[in-house]
C-alpha cells in the first residue's frame, strides 16, 4: 500500500496545524523527495510514519506538540484507505513501512556515539534474515525466562540457605536429611544424656550417702560379771591375790608379810568387827580387798562411761540417717541408688530400751557395789541390741551398694562426649527443620522452577544450535552484501569476520572493520575504539549499508514503504551520488520511497 497524502496533521512536532485531503499539489508519489530547511519537521514526518507502520501511539505521543491543548490527530490517505491516529490508537488501514533515519542507526548499527548491546543485537537480527531472527527472538525470549526463573528461584534458595544456616549446615547436606517420624522420642534419650552431662558437675556436687558409724561390741557379758559382783566374791579375790602373792614371794614370804603387819596400828575387820592387832595377814589382806574393791568401782565406772558412749554413738547414728534421707533425695534419678529401710522408729525404741535398762542396773550395782544384783530382761536387752547392731550392719551394706552404683553412673558421666551429643541433637533438630512446611515449600518451589529452567536451556541451546548450523553462512553473505554497499557508496573501509557473540544472555554481533590504518575489532570490549577511527561521514556510510543490505532480504519489499531520513548526512560528493543511485535503485524495487533531505 502507497500513501498518496498527509490528510491531516494537527499538535504533532513542529505541525500545529496541516491540512490537505485533496490537494494534488503535495500528493505523494512511487519515489518523493520532502525537501526543506533543518528544523522545519522532516524527522517529526519520518518518526510519524514509522509509528504509523508499527501503528506505535507512544511514539506519536512523545512528539506531541509544545503547548497543543489536544493531543496529536493524523490522518493519511493511502491508495487503499485511510490509516488515522485519534489521540489515543490509530485505527483504518495499515501501511508497512521501514525507516533509515537516526533512530534506526542507533538501534540497529554501533557507529560510535554511545556505546551498548542493544545495536550489536540489532545488527545481529538485520543480518540474519526473519528466520533466523524468529529464532534469535526464541532465543531471546528464553533467555529473558531463564533470568526469570532465576530470579524467582532466589526467595527459595534464601528460604533454604538460611534455613540450612540456622542448623549450622551446607544447603546440600541439610536438604539431604531423612525425615524423622517423632522428633521428641529421637531426642529423649539424647536430651537426657546432655542434661545429665551438663550438669554432671552439679551432680558430683551431691551429698553422697554414708554409712552408720559402728555399734559398740554386743556382749554384754562384762556387765553381767560385774552385775553378779559381791562381798563374798571380793573377799575371795583378795585371799586368791594374797595367796598368789605370798607363793611369789616364796618361802620366807609370809614371815615378811607378817613382819610388816606388825607396824599397822589400831584397826578393825570391817566384816567382823575384830581387832586387827596380832592378826599376820590381815593388813595384807585388807589391801588387797581394798584394790579388788577399787577395781570394781572403776569397772562400774567404766560400763558406765562405755553406756555414755552408746548414747553418743547412737547420736552420730541418728545424724547420719537424716543427712542420708537428704543424700539419697539428691539421688532419685538413680533407681538404683534408692534409701535402705532402716526402721529408725523401732530401732530407736530397742537402743531407748538397752540403754535405759543398763543405766538402771549399773546405777543401782554402783549405790551397793558389793551386793549381787540380778536384771530379770538383761536376756531381753541383748536380744534388743542384737536387732539393732543387725540392722546397722544391712543398713551399712546397702549404703555401700548405692555408693557403688553412684560411682559407677558418675564413670558414664566422665565417658560421655558433650559434644557428640549435642551434634546428634542438633542432627535431629535440623531433620525436623529440613521437614518442615517451609522449606517443604522451598525445595518443591525450586525443583519445579529448576526443571523448567533446565528444559528452558534445553530449548535455548537447541535453537542457538540450529542458528549455528545455517548462521555462519548467513552472516558471511549479508557481510558481502554490506562490503559490496560501502563499495558503491565510495567507502575506503570493508568488514570482516561478521559473527554473533552472546553477552549477558542475548546474542549480538561483533566484527572487524579493516580501514587503511589496520583492523578495528567491533564487539562489547572493543567498542569504544570505533569513534575514533571512523569520520562521521564513515559512520553514517557504514550504517546506510548495513541498511540497504537489509533490504535485499526483506521479502515483501514490493509492497514496502522505504522512508530515508537525511541520508546524505556528513556524505562527500561522490558519496552524495552513490547515495542518489542507490535511493533510485530501492525505488525500483519497492512499494514506494520517500526520501526527506536538506541537501539541495
Amino acid at each position: 500500500m502507497m500513501l498518496l497524502r498527509f490528510a491531516h496533521l494537527s499538535g504533532l512536532g513542529r505541525f500545529e496545524r496541516l491540512h490537505h485531503p485533496t490537494d494534488d499539489a503535495v500528493k505523494l508519489r512511487r519515489l518523493s523527495l520532502v525537501y526543506a530547511r533543518n528544523a522545519s519537521g522532516k524527522t517529526t514526518l519520518t518518526r510519524m510514519l514509522a509509528a504509523a507502520g508499527a501503528r506505535d501511539a507512544a511514539q506519536v505521543l512523545a512528539h506531541r506538540r509544545i503547548g497543543a491543548a489536544r493531543p496529536p490527530e493524523i490522518t493519511l490517505q493511502l491508495n487503499g484507505g485511510i490509516a488515522k491516529f485519534d489521540g489515543k490508537a490509530w485505527s483504518g488501514a495499515a501501511l508497512r513501512t521501514l525507516v533509515f533515519d537516526r533512530d534506526f542507526v542507533e538501534a540497529n548499527v554501533y557507529i560510535g556515539r554511545r556505546q551498548g548491546k542493544e545495536q550489536r543485537k540489532g545488527l545481529l537480527r538485520l543480518a540474519l534474515g526473519p528466520d533466523d531472527v524468529a529464532l534469535a527472538r526464541e532465543i531471546d525470549a528464553l533467555a529473558k525466562r531463564g533470568r526469570e526463573l532465576v530470579q524467582a528461584m532466589k526467595p527459595h534458595e534464601a528460604t533454604l540457605r538460611t534455613a540450612a544456616r540456622g542448623v549450622g549446615l551446607a544447603v546440600d547436606t541439610f536438604l539431604a536429611l531423612a525425615e524423622v517420624p517423632d522428633a521428641a522420642e529421637a531426642r529423649r534419650p539424647h536430651q537426657a544424656q546432655l542434661d545429665q552431662a551438663v550438669r554432671a558437675v552439679e551432680i558430683r556436687k551431691r551429698p553422697r550417702p554414708t554409712p552408720f558409724p559402728d555399734p559398740p561390741a554386743s556382749t554384754l557379758d562384762p556387765i553381767r560379771t560385774l552385775l553378779d559382783t559381791d562381798v563374798r566374791r571380793v573377799a575371795d579375790e583378795a585371799q586368791s591375790a594374797v595367796d598368789a602373792h605370798l607363793r611369789h614371794l616364796g618361802a620366807r614370804g609370809e614371815g615378811w608379810v607378817r613382819e610388816g603387819m606388825g607396824l599397822l596400828h589400831d584397826g578393825a575387820c570391817p566384816f567382823c568387827d575384830q581387832a586387827l592387832d596380832g592378826v599376820a595377814l590381815i593388813a595384807h589382806y585388807r589391801a588387797r580387798f581394798d584394790d579388788a574393791y577399787a577395781r570394781l568401782l572403776t569397772e562400774l565406772d567404766e560400763q558406765s562411761t562405755a553406756l555414755a558412749d552408746r548414747e553418743r554413738w547412737w547420736g552420730q547414728v541418728k545424724r547420719a540417717g537424716m543427712g542420708n534421707v537428704a543424700a539419697f533425695q539428691a539421688w532419685g534419678d538413680l533407681p538404683e541408688a534408692t534409701r535402705p529401710e532402716f526402721g529408725s522408729v523401732e530401732r530407736g525404741k530397742d537402743v531407748a530400751f538397752v540403754l535405759d535398762a543398763l543405766r538402771r542396773a549399773l546405777e543401782s550395782k554402783r549405790s551397793a557395789p558389793l551386793q549381787r544384783w540380778t536384771v530379770p530382761d538383761l536376756g531381753s536387752v541383748e536380744d534388743r541390741w542384737v536387732v539393732v547392731t543387725a540392722a546397722i550392719t544391712a543398713y551399712n551394706l546397702a549404703v555401700a551398694h548405692a555408693n557403688e552404683r553412684i560411682d559407677a553412673f558418675l564413670a558414664t558421666l566422665a565417658e560421655r562426649d558433650v559434644d557428640a551429643i549435642q551434634r546428634t541433637l542438633r542432627g535431629v533438630d535440623a531433620a525436623v527443620r529440613r521437614h518442615e512446611d517451609d522449606v517443604r515449600r522451598a525445595v518443591d518451589e525450586r525443583a519445579r522452577l529448576t526443571t523448567e529452567k533446565d528444559e528452558v536451556e534445553r530449548q535455548k541451546l537447541a535453537a542457538t544450535e540450529r542458528i549455528r548450523q545455517g548462521g555462519d553462512t548467513r552472516l558471511q553473505a549479508f557481510a558481502a552484501k554490506v562490503n559490496r554497499y560501502l563499495q558503491i557508496l565510495c567507502a575506503d573501509f570493508h568488514l570482516e569476520d561478521l559473527g554473533a557473540e552472546r553477552v549477558g544472555g542475548d546474542a549480538g554481533a561483533e566484527y572487524t572493520l579493516v580501514v587503511e590504518a589496520g583492523p578495528v575489532p567491533v564487539a562489547s570490549h572493543t567498542a569504544d575504539g570505533f569513534a575514533r577511527i571512523l569520520s562521521d561521514g564513515d559512520r553514517s556510510t557504514i550504517a546506510l549499508a548495513i541498511f540497504l543490505a537489509h533490504l535485499d532480504d526483506v521479502s515483501d519489499l514490493a509492497q514496502t514503504i522505504v522512508v530515508f531520513d537525511d541520508p546524505m548526512t556528513s556524505l562527500d560528493h561522490m558519496r552524495q551520488s552513490a547515495t542518489a543511485e542507490m535511493v533510485r535503485d530501492v525505488a525500483m524495487r519497492a512499494r514506494q520511497v520517500i526520501v526527506l533531505s536538506h541537501h539541495d
